[in-house]
C-alpha cells in the first residue's frame, strides 16, 4: 500500500513541488539578505550580545562608588571601548573574510577581558540581576576558543555567518508555515476526491484494511516533509557557500536555553538542529493527521482547504494581536521551534519594541502532547472511515436556470463550499475588528495611567544630567559658579528642564483632551511634544526612532488637526510614520499610521495599512473563481460534460469567470458593510476629516526649489 501511495504521489510531482519550494526559500533568504538583518541572529540576549561593557550605572553597585572611584572606572572604561574601537576598526578594514572574523573575535574576548580586570582591580561586584548573563558570557567566550568558533552577537555576528547558524536563526521561516501549507494543497483531496472517484470502495475489495490506507497516506506526508526539510539544509549549505559564506565551525556554536530556575544552560548548535527537526517532525504529524480528519469528514478538497486556511488566519490574527496567545500551547507558535526549544519567546508589544518573554527549558516536553493529539485525530479519521460512504443525493434546485450566467451564479451559491469560504472570511474580518476594539480600550486605559510617568521619568532624567554636567564645568573643568561659561550652561540645561516640565504638567491633562473630544488642544499638545524633543527622531529607522520625513509630515499634520479641531483620536507613537522612510518596512507594526481609532470611516484604512489587503483580494478573487473550477472537476467533471453540449467554450470560461469576478464584488461590499457597522457601533462615524499625507509623483523638483 506504501508503495502504491509512493508512486501515486511521485507521478502527481509532489516531491518535486517540494524540493522546488525548498530551493526557493533558500534561494530568496539569501538574496533578500535576511539572515543579516533578521533580529533572531541571537537570541541570548547576554552582556556579550551587546558586548560586554562593565556594569551599568544605574545598579545599586554602580551608584555605592564614590565620586573618585565613579571616575576612576569612567576613565578607564573609556580608554578599553576607544581601544576596543580601534582594533574592530582595524579588523573590518581587513579584505579576508576569514581574517576579519577572527579579528573581531579577538577583539571582543581581549575587551571583555579588559572590563573583568577592571572591576577586578576596582572591586567592583557585578549586578545581581545581571550576574547569570556574565557567567554565560565567560562560558561563551570559553566555548568559542575551545571549538574555534566565532562572535555570535547581532552587531558582529554578520561578519561570521555560516549555514549553519542561518538554518537555527531563520528556522521560523524555513520550517514554518511554508511546509504545512504546501502539505495542504498537495494532500487536502488525499481521501474526499478518492471517495468521488470510486477508489476507496476499489481498495476496500482487496485484502487491505483501514488501517493501512490511512497509515500509508499519513507516511507519505512525512516524508513529503522529510524531502523539504533535508532539501532546505542542504541548499542552504550550498547557496552560503557559493555566496561566500564559510562554516567557522557554525555546528559547534552554543545557544543559551534560558529556564526559570536561575540555572545556566546551553546547547551545541547541531543538537539544536536535530532537535529543531523532531520538533519539526511532530508538528508535520500533527498538521497531517488534521488534513486527513477533514478530509475524511469533508467531500471535496476545497472544503478541507478553506476550513484549515481559515483556522490558520483565525490563530494568527489572534496570535499576533494578544501576547497571551503567544505560548507553546497555540499550533501556530508551536512552530517557532527555536525559541521555544531555548524557552524564550521574542513579541512585539503595542510600541513596535521586542519583549522578552522566558518560559521553561522543558519546553520540549509539550511537542509530545501535540504527538498524542496526533494518534487522537489519525483514530478519529479511522472511525470516520468506518461509516457509510455513500453520499447523499443533492434534492433539485428551485431556481429556475435559463442562461449560463445564472447557471454558473446558482452553481457557485449552492455549493456548501463557497457558503463555508464566506463565513470563515466574515469570521476573520470579525476577528480582525474585535482585536482592534481590545487594542484601542487598552491603550487608552494605558494611556492614562501611563503617560504621567513617562514624563516624570524624562524629566527626573534631564534632572539627573543637568546636574551631573554642571558639576563636571566646576569639578572637571575649573569653572566657578559666576562665570559666563557656567552660567550661559546653567541657563541652557535650565530651558531644557522648564520645556519637560511643560510637556509634565500638559501630560497629567492630556487624556482629559481626549476623553473630553478638545482636538485643538489635544493636538497642540501633541504638536508641543515632538517640537520640543529633539531627540525623538534620528537619521535611522532601524534603531526604532524615525527619520526627518516623519517628523516634517507629523508636524504638518498636528497642526492640522489642532486647527480644524478634528475628533481626537489616540496615537501610539509620537510621529506618523512616513512612506518616504528608507527602509524595508517588514513589521506589521510600522505599515499603519499609528492612530488607535476603529470607527466606521477609519477602520477599513487602518486594516488596509495593517495588513496586505491587496493581497486578501486578489486571494479572495482567485478562491471563488478556482473554487467554480474545482467543484467542476472534482464532481463528475461537469466542465467536460458542459463541452458536449452546443455552447462556446470561449463563452462558457469568459462568463464563469465574470461571474466569479461578479460575487467577489458581492462579498467585498459585504465585508466593507460589516466594518462599517462594526464601527460605527462601537465608536461612531469618525472624523471625515482627518487629514491624509499626498505624495504627488512627477513634480518637477527644479521648480519647486527654485
Amino acid at each position: 500500500m506504501f508503495k502504491f501511495e509512493f508512486i501515486k504521489t511521485n507521478k502527481k510531482k509532489i516531491f518535486l513541488l517540494f524540493i522546488i519550494s525548498a530551493f526557493l526559500v533558500s534561494f530568496i533568504t539569501y538574496k533578500s539578505n535576511n539572515f543579516a538583518i533578521d533580529s533572531y541572529i541571537n537570541n541570548q540576549n547576554t552582556a556579550l550580545s551587546y558586548i560586554y561593557s562593565g556594569i551599568d550605572i544605574y545598579s545599586d553597585e554602580y551608584s555605592s562608588l564614590t565620586n573618585e572611584e565613579k571616575d576612576e572606572y569612567g576613565v578607564s572604561q573609556n580608554i578599553i571601548m576607544q581601544a576596543f574601537y580601534k582594533d574592530i576598526n582595524n579588523a573590518k578594514n581587513n579584505n579576508d573574510k576569514e581574517k576579519t572574523a577572527f579579528d573581531i573575535r579577538e577583539s571582543v574576548i581581549k575587551q571583555i577581558n579588559e572590563n573583568k580586570k577592571l572591576l577586578e582591580k576596582m572591586s567592583i561586584e557585578t549586578p545581581l540581576a545581571d550576574r547569570l548573563d556574565f557567567k554565560w558570557t565567560d562560558l561563551e567566550v570559553e566555548k568559542m576558543i575551545e571549538n574555534d568558533t566565532r562572535v555570535t552577537d547581532l552587531v558582529y555576528g554578520s561578519y561570521s555567518s555560516n549555514p549553519m547558524r542561518v538554518l537555527i536563526t531563520l528556522s521560523p521561516i524555513f520550517f514554518g508555515i511554508l511546509p504545512i501549507f504546501l502539505l495542504l494543497i498537495s494532500f487536502a483531496s488525499t481521501i474526499s476526491k478518492e471517495k468521488n472517484l470510486g477508489n476507496i470502495v476499489l481498495l476496500e475489495t482487496q485484502p487491505i484494511n483501514k488501517i493501512k490506507i490511512l497509515f500509508s497516506k499519513e507516511i507519505i506526508m512525512l516524508l513529503s516533509a522529510i524531502i523539504y526539510f533535508l532539501s532546505v539544509v542542504l541548499f542552504t549549505i550550498i547557496i552560503g557557500f557559493l555566496m561566500g559564506q564559510k562554516w567557522y565551525n557554525g555546528h559547534l556554536e552554543i545557544y543559551r536555553i534560558f529556564s526559570t530556575d536561575g540555572n545556566l544552560y546551553y546547547i551545541y548548535a547541531y543538537k539544536l538542529l536535530l532537535k529543531i527537526f523532531l520538533a519539526y517532525i511532530i508538528m508535520v504529524i500533527f498538521y497531517s493527521s488534521l488534513i486527513l480528519l477533514l478530509s475524511e469528514k469533508m467531500k471535496d478538497s476545497l472544503s478541507v482547504i478553506i476550513i484549515t486556511s481559515g483556522i490558520f488566519i483565525i490563530l494568527s490574527i489572534i496570535t499576533k494581536s494578544f501576547d497571551s496567545f503567544k505560548v507553546i500551547y497555540n499550533p501556530l507558535f508551536a512552530i517557532n521551534y527555536k525559541d521555544n526549544i531555548l524557552g524564550r519567546v521574542s513579541v512585539i508589544n503595542k510600541a513596535g519594541n521586542w519583549v522578552t518573554k522566558y518560559t521553561d527549558k522543558s519546553n520540549f516536553g509539550v511537542y509530545y502532547i501535540y504527538f498524542l493529539i496526533s494518534i487522537f485525530m489519525s483514530y478519529l479519521s479511522l472511525l470516520i472511515s468506518k461509516r457509510d460512504l455513500s453520499f447523499v443525493k443533492k434534492k433539485d434546485s428551485k431556481f429556475t436556470i435559463n442562461s449560463l450566467w445564472a447557471f454558473e451564479f446558482f452553481k457557485i451559491l449552492k455549493d456548501k463550499n463557497f457558503s463555508k469560504f464566506i463565513y470563515s472570511i466574515f469570521l476573520i474580518f470579525i476577528i480582525l475588528c474585535l482585536s482592534f476594539f481590545i487594542k484601542d480600550k487598552k491603550f487608552a486605559k494605558d494611556y492614562k495611567e501611563n503617560l504621567p510617568i513617562i514624563f516624570m521619568l524624562k524629566l527626573d532624567s534631564i534632572k539627573s544630567t543637568a546636574e551631573m554636567n554642571l558639576k563636571s564645568y566646576r569639578e572637571d573643568l575649573g569653572f566657578s559658579i559666576d562665570s559666563e561659561e557656567y552660567k550661559k550652561e546653567k541657563k541652557m540645561w535650565d530651558e531644557d528642564i522648564e520645556k519637560f516640565k511643560k510637556l509634565y504638567d500638559l501630560s497629567l491633562k492630556a487624556y482629559d483632551f481626549y476623553s473630553n473630544g478638545d482636538g485643538s488642544s489635544f493636538y497642540n499638545y501633541k504638536l508641543n511634544e515632538i517640537m520640543n524633543n529633539e531627540n525623538i527622531y534620528s537619521s535611522y529607522i532601524k534603531s526604532g526612532n524615525y527619520t526627518e520625513p516623519s517628523y516634517l509630515e507629523s508636524k504638518k499634520v498636528y497642526k492640522s488637526m489642532a486647527k480644524n479641531n478634528n475628533e481626537t483620536a489616540l496615537i501610539s507613537d509620537e510621529l506618523f510614520m512616513s512612506s518616504l522612510e528608507d527602509v524595508d518596512i517588514w513589521k506589521s507594526e510600522y505599515r499603519n499610521d499609528n492612530v488607535y481609532s476603529h470607527s466606521a470611516f477609519y477602520l477599513p484604512r487602518r486594516i488596509e495599512r495593517t495588513y496586505p489587503i491587496d493581497l486578501i483580494v486578489i486571494g479572495l478573487i482567485c478562491m471563488i473563481s478556482i473554487g467554480g473550477y474545482s467543484y467542476d472537476r472534482e464532481y463528475g467533471n461537469q466542465i467536460e460534460l458542459l463541452y458536449t453540449q452546443p455552447i462556446s467554450r470561449n463563452k462558457y470560461h469568459i462568463k464563469k469567470f465574470f461571474t466569479s469576478f461578479f460575487l467577489s464584488l458581492i462579498v467585498l461590499g459585504l465585508i466593507f458593510i460589516i466594518l462599517f457597522a462594526f464601527g460605527l457601533v462601537t465608536e461612531g462615524l469618525g472624523d471625515l476629516n482627518f487629514p491624509i499625507v499626498q505624495y504627488i509623483k512627477d513634480v518637477d523638483v527644479e521648480k519647486k526649489l527654485f
